[in-house]
C-alpha cells in the first residue's frame, strides 16, 4: 500500500507545481476522507464491483469504464482524473478499500502541497 500511497502523493504533488493544477486549501484533501470515502464508494466499489459484474461486463472493462466516468466528474482534469480512478482501482484490487482511500487522500494532499 505504501507504494500507492507514495506514488500518488508524488504525482498530485508533481501535477500540481509542474502544470499548476491547484486545490484550496480546505477542500478535498484537508476535510479528511468526506469527498474521497464518497467517491471510492461509488466507483470503485459500486460501478466497478456491484453494478458491472451484474451487467455481466469483465473487470477490466469495468475498471476502465469506472475510470472514465471518473474522469467526466473532473471538470477541467478529465484524462488525469480517469488515470487516477484506474490507479485506485488498482490500490482497491491489491489493498481494499482502505487502500483506495490512501492512494486518493495522498494523491489530493500532494496536490494540496504542491500548489502551496
Amino acid at each position: 500500500m505504501l507504494g500507492y500511497v507514495l506514488g500518488c502523493a508524488l504525482w498530485g504533488a508533481a501535477k500540481a507545481s509542474i502544470l499548476g493544477v491547484h486545490r484550496a486549501p480546505g477542500s478535498h484533501a484537508l476535510t479528511g476522507y468526506g469527498p474521497e470515502i464518497v467517491e471510492e464508494l461509488q466507483f470503485r466499489l459500486g460501478l466497478e464491483r456491484v453494478v458491472a459484474p451484474r451487467l455481466n461486463i469483465a473487470p477490466e472493462p469495468a475498471r476502465i469504464a469506472q475510470a472514465a466516468l471518473f474522469g467526466l466528474i473532473h471538470p477541467g482534469t478529465e484524462v488525469d482524473a480517469a488515470l487516477g480512478g484506474y490507479v485506485y482501482s488498482k490500490a482497491y484490487d491489491a489493498h481494499g478499500l482502505l487502500g483506495a482511500l490512501a492512494a486518493h487522500t495522498a494523491h489530493n494532499i500532494g496536490v494540496w502541497l504542491g500548489s502551496s
